[in-house]
């Protein structure tokens, strides 16, 4: 069943855009509508699937983590360039000023 949800929000990211909700929104709705508070095809016992729920908890939150951390990452060097082209201007002439030539050098 998640597969399939998956591949349907996968072929229609066209469609999706235009409403004004998110992927995590349509996950999150679907999940209501399969457990307990829908139509109940979905019976998880909380504490008897707690040290599995922990670990894939932990991996959603280092894997969400380095999604934000790639994100911020490009936007810091973006940034960068634009506010600050004189730093990036002068490491181009000090790389061409290290290409010298042996016989320039003396």
């Amino acid at each position: 069943m998640a597969s399939s949800l998956l591949l349907l929000l996968a072929l229609s990211p066209a469609y999706l855009q235009r409403l004004p909700l998110t992927t995590a929104l349509i996950y999150l709705g679907v999940g209501v509508a399969l457990g307990p508070l829908g139509f109940g095809l979905l019976a998880v016992d909380m504490r008897q699937s707690a040290p599995w729920l922990e670990h894939l908890t932990e991996i959603a939150v280092i894997v969400s983590l380095s999604m934000i951390g790639i994100g911020l990452f490009l936007i810091v060097s973006i940034v960068e360039r634009l506010l600050l082209p004189w730093y990036y201007e002068s490491r181009e002439v000090e790389s061409e000023g290290l290409e010298l030539e042996p016989e320039e050098i003396r």
